[in-house]
């Protein structure tokens, strides 16, 4: 099968307010202990370290004695958002585990802490975050972890935001999902990919500067569907997706950008109809391309929906 290289159009990227989806679940989760160190921030004099299933926080030279680490990526955020979190141990100083209300533009509103964990204590929480009664304007939100006294220490087993199931287009439902379970093929020497839980990461090898792979499995097409990128991590670099056309007898005609050097983690839709005057007539089924591009880029990939209307 032949390469199919990436043309020059314009696309619309909408960073929308509410979100995605699984099958049957109709959430998805975004686990943040799965992510790397890149993906956090944090404050002065504070240290962070990322295993699998732990996140060990520390102040080991603060400036005063309360700072944060948080991780970077901002959630859409509806009622039915949840949070579970759990602390293995606050070994020396306090946490609290604050959730920060953002209105459509990423703009700061409010804060309100989900848990408070004492010295020498662990605890959990498990809650819908409606509960902690956002401001009415909230649609995105953001986790801040606050770590207080000096040369505190504490480890945390669970951090992680599950989101429902929402195009930003009404009447729309789910007919593919694409994730870390699905088929590639067409994979770029230079690309490394590993399957982590649901999410497909995504690395480039040293000294190469753009690979790519193919999502196989085609799906009916129609003017009428859209489609859902949600990348949890998107560092050093920029993704492009591609709807790769087939018509009626599986003869490739074209493919055309979707979502065109995105640089951000996040959650994109986009409508086939703005593409109108680039698929060809004679597309009867679509599957997707991904590029990742940039020295040393990596990427979290945790689904590609393709939603039908009606």
């Amino acid at each position: 099968m032949q390469a199919h290289f990436l043309s020059s159009s314009t696309i619309l990227l909408l960073l929308f307010p509410l979100v995605t989806s699984l099958w049957a679940a109709d959430e998805i989760s975004t686990n943040f202990l799965q992510t790397t160190a890149q993906d956090w921030g944090k404050g002065d004099g504070m240290s962070l370290q990322l295993e699998e299933k732990n996140l060990r926080i520390e102040s080991a030279d603060p400036p005063s004695p309360h700072s944060w680490v948080a991780p970077q990526l901002k959630l859409p955020y509806t009622p039915q958002t949840k949070l579970e979190a759990k602390v293995k141990e606050v070994i020396r100083g306090g946490l609290v585990v604050q959730v920060e209300w953002l209105d459509a533009q990423g703009q700061f509103l409010a804060s309100a802490a989900a848990l408070e964990v004492k010295p020498g204590e662990d605890a959990k929480a498990d809650l819908t975050l409606a509960e902690l009664n956002p401001p009415a304007n909230t649609k995105q939100l953001q986790l801040k972890i606050w770590l207080n006294g000096q040369d505190a220490v504490a480890e945390i087993d669970v951090l992680e935001i599950k989101l429902p199931l929402a195009w930003r287009q009404g009447g729309v439902t789910t007919k593919m999902a694409y994730d870390g379970s699905s088929t590639l093929s067409e994979e770029s020497e230079g690309l490394v990919t590993q399957v982590q839980g649901e999410n497909l990461d995504l690395q480039l090898k040293e000294g190469v500067d753009h690979a790519s792979f193919l999502f196989p499995d085609r799906v009916e097409y129609a003017a009428t569907d859209a489609v859902m990128l949600y990348l949890p991590s998107l560092v050093g670099g920029n993704m492009t997706v591609q709807a790769v056309c087939w018509d009626a007898k599986g003869n490739y005609l074209k493919s055309v950008d979707l979502f065109k050097d995105v640089a951000k983690s996040g959650v994109y839709e986009v409508p086939f109809s703005i593409y109108a005057d680039q698929v060809p007539e004679a597309t009867r089924q679509v599957s997707f391309k991904v590029w990742l591009m940039g020295q040393k880029a990596s990427a979290s990939l945790a689904r590609l929906l393709v939603g039908q209307k009606g």
